[in-house]
């Protein structure tokens, strides 16, 4: 298993729910919210599987096209 962690500033703030149900949908994927502050929220991503640095990448694509269309 591997444990990411992402967090989410005050100007994306609004994507938190659509961030956890995406990546929750995902396979052999679970996203909890780790902490919370006035400014940001921590989000720990644990996939359960090998993942390769292409995998991140992909990830890390997909949650910037969910936080910039939260911002529209």
């Amino acid at each position: 298993m591997t444990t990411l962690k992402h967090t989410v500033g005050l100007l994306s703030i609004k994507s938190v729910d659509q961030l956890m149900e995406t990546l929750n949908s995902l396979p052999n994927t679970t996203c909890i919210i780790e902490s919370k502050t006035i400014s940001s929220v921590s989000l720990s991503i644990d996939i359960d599987m090998d993942i390769t640095l292409d995998d991140i990448l992909s990830l890390g694509t997909l949650i910037g096209s969910i936080q910039t269309s939260s911002l529209l």
